[in-house]
C-alpha cells in the first residue's frame, strides 16, 4: 500500500514493537517473535491469546523478552531441533536451546569483525552468516557446538540477503549490488556465478515456488530470474520498479 494510506480498519490485533522492526517469525508453536532496529533483544509474543485493548481491537502481550545481544537484532529463525538463532550488529550469532515456553542463551560465535546483518538455515544443520566485514562465514554443528568451518570472500561490501537454492547452492547479495551463487560440494564452497544484479545494495532474496530467484534492491526495483541447470541472470529474466 502507499505509504500516505491509512491503515485499513479490518485489522484485527495491535502489537506494540517499539521501534523499526527488523525481523518477525512465527514459532512452530504459533507464537511470533520480533526483533527490533533500537533494541538489543528478541520478543515472543503469545497471538493465540489475544486480549481487549482500544478502539475494539484485540492486543496481543509480549510474554518473553530474551536479553544477550549488545547491540540491535538483525535476523532470526529457528532450527527444526527448535532452537532460535539471532545475529546482531554486534557482530555475534546466538543459538538459544528452548527452555520450557522460554529460550535460554547457550553459545556465542564470534568470528566476524563487523556487524551481522543476515543469517540463513543451510543443509546438514549449518548456518550461514553475511557480515558488513564483506565475509559470509558458515556454522558446523561439531560435537554438540558451533564452529565457524568456512569463510566465503569475494564481495567488496557488506552482506545484505542471503538463501539456499533447493539444490542446496546458496545464493548471496550484497551492497556492492552484485549477485553471487555459490556451490556446496564436500564441505567446499566455489562461486559459480557473479554478477551485477542492481544499481544498488540488495536487501533481500527468495526462491519462488516454480524456483525462480527473486532479488530486491535499495533502487527500488526488484528482478526475476531462473536458477535452473546451474545458472542464474541467463534467459527470460524481469525487471519490476516497485516505485
Amino acid at each position: 500500500p502507499n505509504p500516505q494510506s491509512p491503515i485499513p480498519k479490518d485489522i484485527k490485533y495491535d502489537l506494540n514493537f517499539s521501534g523499526f522492526v527488523k525481523s518477525i517469525l512465527q514459532l512452530r508453536d504459533g507464537r511470533l517473535v520480533s526483533t527490533a532496529k533500537d533494541n538489543n533483544t528478541i520478543k515472543i509474543w503469545d497471538i493465540d491469546n489475544p486480549v481487549p485493548g482500544p478502539n475494539g481491537k484485540e492486543k496481543i502481550n509480549c510474554e518473553l523478552t530474551l536479553s544477550g545481544h549488545r547491540e540491535s537484532v538483525t535476523c532470526v529463525f529457528q532450527l527444526p531441533d527448535e532452537r532460535l538463532v539471532t545475529s546482531s550488529k554486534d557482530k555475534t550469532v546466538c543459538i538459544w536451546e528452548p527452555l520450557g515456553r522460554s529460550f535460554q542463551q547457550k553459545e556465542n560465535l564470534i568470528e566476524h569483525t563487523e556487524g551481522i546483518y543476515v543469517i540463513c538455515e543451510l543443509s546438514w544443520g549449518r548456518v550461514a552468516s553475511g557480515s558488513e566485514d564483506t565475509t559470509i562465514r558458515i556454522w558446523s554443528n561439531k560435537d554438540g557446538k558451533y564452529k565457524c568451518t568456512l569463510i566465503l570472500g569475494g564481495h567488496t561490501k557488506g552482506i545484505r540477503a542471503l538463501c539456499q537454492l533447493k539444490d542446496e547452492r546458496l545464493v548471496s547479495g550484497s551492497e556492492d549490488a552484485t549477485i553471487k551463487v555459490w556451490k556446496i560440494e564436500d564441505d567446499k564452497f566455489t562461486v559459480l556465478q557473479s554478477f551485477p544484479a542492481h544499481h544498488k545494495g540488495i536487501t533481500c532474496l527468495s526462491q519462488l515456488s516454480d524456483d525462480r530467484l527473486m532479488s530486491a534492491s535499495r533502487d527500488g526495483s526488484s528482478t526475476l530470474g531462473g536458477v535452473s541447470q546451474g545458472s542464474f541472470g541467463q534467459g527470460a529474466n524481469s525487471k519490476l520498479n516497485n516505485s
